[in-house]
């Protein structure tokens, strides 16, 4: 009786994971369609399925080429996405330069992770001169646009002085936003 269980088990198992790449294929097919119609959202999706790690169709060459349409089609998210891209040379050429313009681009259309990520890399020097004030400029601007941990890093440099004059009270209500927004470090 627990040969028979173990083998429906495994039957239904083989099933659900045939019924899950048979999904996945036609969703891809579905974006890509809408993509070669002129679809934004139809590129922005291709690209997604394609660099996602987990699904049988990765691809990062195939995710470039399709953020690359999302992009230039003005989806801010295919920008970011392509961003990152270049900046660890997944399917096109590491390009430094390129992802920070990217990002540039991306935050300009008030996309909040672009702003943050491009805070993040002044802050480090990554592929850009370290420009500690930018790096501050920037995260001040995600957090207006709604990114919490943005919030609690501008907070912090608030609260240092990097980059900006050392205020505790303004540090505090950088803290509170964050907090708000649903950063849990940013609740002290």
């Amino acid at each position: 009786m627990k040969l028979i269980l173990r083998i429906i088990a495994l039957i239904l198992v083989f099933i659900i994971i045939c019924i899950k790449m048979l999904g996945d294929s036609t969703k891809r097919a579905f974006a890509e369609q809408n993509c070669k119609k002129g679809s934004v959202e139809g590129c922005l999706e291709a690209g997604l399925i394609f660099n996602d790690s987990k699904n049988r169709a990765h691809n990062y060459e195939k995710a470039a080429e399709y953020f690359i349409k999302a992009c230039e089609k003005g989806a801010s998210k295919g920008c970011y996405e392509l961003a990152w891209l270049y900046n660890f040379g997944d399917g096109v050429q590491k390009d430094l330069v390129k992802s920070n313009e990217l990002l540039k681009t991306t935050c300009d259309a008030q996309y909040a992770l672009a702003c943050y990520a491009l805070g993040t890399n002044y802050a480090n020097g990554h592929g850009i001169v370290e420009d500690k004030v930018k790096a501050f400029d920037l995260y001040v601007k995600s957090c207006e646009y709604g990114h919490a941990f943005a919030c609690y890093q501008a907070a912090l440099k608030i609260e240092k002085g990097e980059g900006v004059e050392a205020n505790t009270q303004k540090a505090a209500e950088y803290y509170d936003r964050g907090c708000k927004g649903g950063e849990p470090l940013s609740c002290k």
